[in-house]
């Protein structure tokens, strides 16, 4: 994990741009109210993790409303969207197996047109935990491919009545 650690450098250069919009979030249980509070604004965030007095760069991402961005990561799993849920997993993954753990989110407001370019700037500047692209291997692949057969065989099922 010591390479997605922020820098006390990065700390300092998000500063300026970055404004943090929550802080020690349960991704799974912001309340209404919360999210009501944030601004419907386009432009990039950053999740961070803060662990052992220490903040990980966890994720960073773009988005035309940080309000419905937020959203969207705190509704339940949604089978045509499984890759918002990803921020969920991670902190399921991170309750499970460390202690004192928790999540932060910034926020860069910026035009929409501008946001797909600047997102790509940021994770390769501070290439984030969540973004770095993992080799899956064949055995993962199929387990994923094997789930949606599974899901849609049993939604045909119901349809023709075989259920």
């Amino acid at each position: 994990m010591e390479e997605f650690l922020l820098t006390r450098e990065e700390k300092i250069a998000m500063q300026g741009p970055f404004s943090r919009c929550l802080e020690s979030v349960d991704i799974s249980c912001i309340s209404k109210e919360t999210i009501l509070e944030l601004d419907d604004f386009s432009g990039c965030y950053f999740w961070t993790m803060l662990a052992d007095k220490k903040e990980y760069k966890i994720y960073i991402g773009r988005t035309r409303s940080i309000r419905n961005r937020v959203k969207d990561y705190s509704k339940g799993f949604q089978l045509h969207s499984p890759n918002d849920y990803k921020i969920q997993f991670f902190q399921e993954f991170i309750n499970d197996n460390f202690c004192n753990v928790c999540l932060d989110l910034y926020f860069m407001k910026l035009p929409i047109k501008e946001t797909s370019e600047r997102e790509a700037k940021l994770i390769r500047t501070y290439k984030p935990l969540i973004n770095d692209r993992m080799q899956t291997s064949i055995e993962d692949k199929n387990a994923v491919k094997d789930a949606h057969r599974q899901y849609y065989f049993n939604y045909w099922k119901k349809l023709s009545g075989d259920a």
